[in-house]
């Protein structure tokens, strides 16, 4: 069964499809690099401390 999206972007289904298309492999691909690693170690980092804290944890 397929997920009912939420667009609330005011742009069409097929328009944001091809956004997602063209961004997809370079997202993958900074994942995947050592800057993308590092920066997502970061972020975890970062989002330990304010869960510890409670302070400004944005819901997943």
């Amino acid at each position: 069964m397929a997920r009912k999206r939420k667009n609330t972007t005011g742009l069409p289904d097929s328009e944001l499809d091809s956004i997602a298309r063209v961004l997809y492999s370079s997202i993958i691909e900074y994942c995947n690099s050592e800057k993308g690693k590092k920066d997502y170690a970061e972020w975890q980092k970062q989002r330990q401390f304010n869960i510890k804290n409670q302070k400004n944890v944005a819901p997943l």
